[in-house]
């Protein structure tokens, strides 16, 4: 039944003039049998808060309303083109995400009317038997500039007080030239002298359906 289901999908685009399909494998090498592709790779980083940078001001980070999504997916809209593995942006998906998930929050920094970076997130306990040991665990994290970036992250690093961890996931491959620490706690080494700094995991997988197009 599922190999019917992904045959009549992809003679559905096929029929209808598209070049490539795309998909969320439950078994990335099922799919890879069936002619998809991988696509780009997402990584997870554990960060303490102070290991982050602190900039001179964070006076344009403000909370997003469920109201505000336009906001957000205009910013993701401009971001996604210009990195592999994203594919673009409804505000119904995130809309869905937010009523379904009201912990969920975003966290932006806006200028000029813009959303030039923003972090969603939710808190989530950091101990077995400690209600007050929690990490800020974050779900996507976008910037457009370093200016953006820096205010974003001198409001994580203010989080100190209240956080164990930010933990944060970007598609972003050189993330880990801008904490501190990038280590991820476990203490692990890859090899004598390389440490364990994150996680990284593939996603979305491509398969061209019109190869001449």
């Amino acid at each position: 039944v599922a190999k019917e289901m992904v045959e009549y999908y992809l003679d559905y685009y096929r029929e209808r003039g598209n070049n490539w399909t795309i998909l969320w494998p439950f078994r990335p090498d099922f799919y890879y049998d069936m002619g998809f592709g991988y696509g780009g790779k997402i990584h997870v980083y554990r960060i303490k808060p102070t290991d982050l940078p602190k900039g001179p001001t964070k006076e344009h980070v403000r909370a997003i309303s469920v109201d505000e999504l336009g906001l957000l997916i205009e910013s993701y809209n401009r971001y996604y083109p210009t990195v592999n593995g994203l594919i673009d942006e409804i505000e119904m998906n995130l809309r869905n995400r937010m009523e379904f998930y009201p912990e969920i929050h975003f966290t932006a920094v806006e200028i000029d009317g813009r959303v030039e970076a923003h972090y969603g997130w939710r808190f989530e306990s950091a101990h077995s038997n400690n209600i007050l040991v929690n990490n800020m665990r974050g779900i996507e994290m976008l910037y457009h500039s370093r200016e953006a970036l820096l205010e974003l992250c001198t409001y994580l690093r203010s989080q100190f007080d209240q956080v164990k961890e930010v933990i944060i996931r970007t598609p972003d491959p050189d993330f880990h030239f801008l904490p501190a620490d990038p280590r991820d706690g476990t203490g692990e080494m890859l090899g004598p002298i390389y440490h364990q700094s994150h996680q990284t995991g593939i996603g979305a997988m491509y398969r061209i359906i019109d190869l001449e197009s």
